[in-house]
């Protein structure tokens, strides 16, 4: 079964955007039950907290939220650097974060989410909205999100 796991700051705005993201691509796939698909962040600041209310609301707008409405911010676990395929940072501190941590022998299955971008200057970073007083922060992330998820997708089906 694929796994991949999104890591932001806190879980609780770009990582479950991103995991909202990929998981109705799987869904309008059809193939969600092959997939195991979860957000996690490197820090506890934000633990058992549910998705930001401005990242639930550009959600639910697209339709996306039912995806994470049961979810709460969890932090990185060691187990899960095993249990996933691909573990996938929203930005440099995140990235440096999971490799501090990360056996050597598991550090390929840590790639950027800005990798995935098919736009080649576009940044490798997904901005954090969480203080951003850009009431368009959150809509930013989430279309980039989408777009990413998709190039993600896409990439794993020919991958496959």
């Amino acid at each position: 079964m694929p796994s991949v796991l999104f890591v932001c700051y806190g879980n609780t705005c770009r990582s479950p955007i991103a995991e909202a993201c990929f998981k109705s691509i799987v869904q309008k796939e059809g193939v969600s039950h092959q997939w195991k698909i979860d957000s996690a962040g490197t820090n506890i600041a934000r633990l058992n907290q549910p998705p930001d209310p401005r990242g639930k609301k550009v959600m639910e707008e697209v339709g996306l939220y039912q995806h994470v409405e049961e979810s709460f911010a969890r932090t990185v676990t060691k187990e899960d650097f095993t249990e996933f395929d691909l573990i996938i940072p929203m930005d440099g501190n995140n990235y440096n974060c999971l490799m501090e941590k990360v056996d050597p022998s598991l550090k390929s299955k840590v790639k950027m989410f800005g990798d995935f971008d098919s736009n080649p200057d576009a940044p490798r970073a997904i901005a954090d909205p969480y203080h951003s007083s850009d009431p368009t922060a959150y809509k930013e992330v989430l279309e980039r999100c989408i777009r990413l998820s998709s190039n993600l997708y896409d990439q794993w089906k020919i991958s496959t």
